[in-house]
């Protein structure tokens, strides 16, 4: 699917609001993610499994040896669960966001995903800067973890 659509890109004039911003996410400590990391690529989000696997320890050490294996023009980001979330945008700029959590966590699953998904809504959606991006993804993974399933009360999108 990558590949069809970086064919799709290239044949886009520069510039071309028709392009599509590729993200991949690296989670599950298996071998076959890195080949996700192909030219092209917009974003690649490293989830904290993933980067054990790949032998680092913190968040700022995974960006880093992340695009060691695969230089490039993109942004990595690798929240770290309930530390703070390690970024370095496309001109090679470091960002850090603190996480917000509840004062009682009630269910912790697709927490990740929630925060994923906020990023992106608040990139392509919201047109936020990235450090705008990345708080609002915080706060809106904070919010999930203070709930069971999805639907927070109270919350919406902004």
């Amino acid at each position: 699917m990558i590949a069809r659509i970086h064919r799709w890109n290239n044949e886009q004039m520069e510039g071309d609001s028709a392009k599509i911003t590729i993200s991949v996410e690296l989670e599950k400590p298996r071998a076959s993610n890195l080949e996700l990391l192909v030219k092209g690529i917009d974003y690649v989000f490293i989830g904290k499994d993933f980067a054990r696997y790949l032998q680092h320890e913190a968040a700022r050490a995974a960006v880093e040896g992340i695009k060691r294996l695969h230089p490039g023009q993109y942004t990595v980001i690798c929240p770290w669960g309930a530390s703070d979330t390690v970024s370095q945008d496309a001109e090679g700029r470091w960002y850090s966001q603190p996480t917000y959590p509840p004062s009682v966590i009630r269910d912790s699953l697709g927490a990740g995903d929630t925060f994923v998904a906020g990023c992106i809504f608040k990139l392509f959606v919201g047109k936020s800067t990235l450090p705008e991006a990345l708080e609002y993804a915080s706060r809106l993974a904070g919010a999930k973890l203070a709930h069971f399933g999805f639907d927070i009360p109270g919350y919406s999108v902004q």
